[in-house]
């Protein structure tokens, strides 16, 4: 169970980073994810719930929620696959598909603690 744990606390804590980073630096961001025509308002509230969704991961990986862990499994491929699908077509950036591989690594790596316990 340590294994699962951890590998949702680590992925918590990047989805809180990247959140914190969204909200503080919202232009450089902008610039390298290519989102020109998104408003800074819209970058810093999509940063907080970055950051709010973080602190969930990371409270229950702490206290070791196992249906968590399951659920997040399926719905980080749901956003892998998503992300995938928006960019072949064309509605985002090609850039999107490497940080969704992010989402689908964390989730293989909690899949794979989870069976190992």
């Amino acid at each position: 169970m340590f294994q699962a744990s951890r590998s949702v606390r680590v992925f918590g804590a990047y989805l809180a980073l990247l959140g914190i980073a969204l909200f503080l630096i919202p232009g450089f961001l902008r610039e390298l994810l290519r989102l020109a025509d998104l408003p800074t308002v819209w970058l810093r509230f999509i940063g907080e719930l970055l950051f709010f969704l973080g602190v969930y991961y990371v409270l229950a990986a702490w206290k070791r929620w196992t249906e968590f862990f399951y659920v997040s499994v399926v719905l980080r491929v749901l956003v892998f696959l998503s992300i995938v699908s928006f960019v072949f077509m064309g509605l985002m950036p090609s850039l999107f598909f490497g940080l969704s591989l992010m989402d689908l690594a964390g989730a293989a790596w909690t899949l794979l603690a989870l069976r190992r316990r």
